[in-house]
């Protein structure tokens, strides 16, 4: 029974993770977005290293998915979906380890 209740938590974390990602990551490309795809400011980072940091690593797909879609939604070419998506989750793993250090 422990390994459902486990499992639904991890879902509902990953969706909501995916949600606020999703959701900025959407809003933030509406301002100022340099050729439709960057921006001085990305505060899906922020949201994705912090939620990382305090309920663990194992919400990355969330990250993944989110980053994914945006792009998708914004017209990314297809070669682009994947690797944006995996540099995405990827960029929040830095901070995730070195956060103990500053935060502890």
């Amino acid at each position: 029974m422990g390994a459902g209740k486990g499992s639904t938590k991890l879902l509902l974390g990953c969706a909501v993770l995916f949600v606020a990602y999703f959701g900025t990551a959407h809003l933030g490309l509406f301002l100022g977005a340099v050729a439709g795809f960057a921006t001085l400011v990305w505060p899906p980072t922020g949201i994705a290293l912090v939620a990382l940091y305090l309920y663990g690593f194992s919400l990355w797909p969330a990250v993944f998915a989110a980053a994914l879609l945006v792009n998708v939604v914004h017209g990314a070419p297809l070669q682009r979906w994947s690797a944006r998506g995996f540099s995405n989750a990827c960029a929040s793993s830095p901070g995730w380890t070195a956060c103990p250090m500053w935060w502890s």
